[in-house]
């Protein structure tokens, strides 16, 4: 199901005053896809996410300000994920590697600390 999403359906929150430091946790609900832009101070946070039939694999792109420091959450969507940020292994076998900052937490793994644009991704094989 299609839809052109809200800021609490994107799951963009601040989490300091302006959004200088803000988490994003989408709300995937029942949904296969979801797009849009939270307007902040400093320019917008831009979110997009795509799941597959079958839950095969799932994409979740942010873009920030570049100042703007985020915890960005990918959903496991029930089950353990390789998940790779712009293509590079960055989660395996329940632990953050390559040097990336990430945590369980709940049904999502959080990457931590990120700035400006990045993709984060999984697929089943």
């Amino acid at each position: 199901t299609p839809y052109s999403a809200y800021p609490s359906l994107l799951g963009v929150t601040p989490s300091k005053d302006g959004y200088a430091e803000y988490g994003v946790y989408p709300k995937t609900v029942d949904l296969s896809w979801a797009q849009g832009a939270v307007p902040t101070p400093a320019g917008s946070i831009e979110v997009r996410w795509a799941r597959t039939d079958g839950d095969a694999s799932f994409a979740l792109t942010v873009i920030a300000p570049e100042r703007y420091v985020g915890d960005i959450a990918v959903p496991t969507l029930g089950a353990d994920r390789t998940i790779a940020v712009d293509g590079k292994i960055a989660w395996r076998k329940g632990a953050a590697v390559n040097g990336f900052a990430a945590e369980r937490s709940g049904a999502y793994i959080v990457f931590k600390g990120m700035r400006g644009g990045h993709t984060f991704a999984w697929a089943t094989r």
